[in-house]
């Protein structure tokens, strides 16, 4: 079950990975591109230390979750462009990923 939660979390990280280089090509403003990617960097790792059965792996995912979730909003705002519904679900995946980690 760890190696499944691995896998999800390196899924959702890489997806925030692509999206905030693909952006950042288009960007003028790149500090909430760049933090997306430190999280989306920070959620892999944490994901190699659940699969390795290191114990403060969801520490790492707090904050890399966390960091991806601020990027996401902060862009959101800079752009006029915030969609409350798709942060609420990016917070719940989020969530989710950490209680899986905390349980397992």
């Amino acid at each position: 079950m760890k190696i499944f939660l691995g896998i999800v979390i390196i899924l959702f990280a890489g997806l925030h990975l692509f999206a905030a280089i693909t952006h950042a090509k288009n960007s003028t403003d790149k500090r909430n591109d760049r933090l997306m990617i430190l999280g989306s960097v920070i959620a892999m790792i944490s994901s190699v230390l659940c699969v390795m059965n290191i114990t403060f792996d969801w520490l790492l995912a707090l904050i890399g979750l966390g960091i991806i979730v601020f990027a996401a909003i902060q862009n959101g705002k800079q752009k006029g462009n915030f969609h409350i519904k798709h942060h609420i679900v990016r917070i719940g995946i989020s969530i989710v990923l950490l209680v899986g980690l905390l349980v397992l």
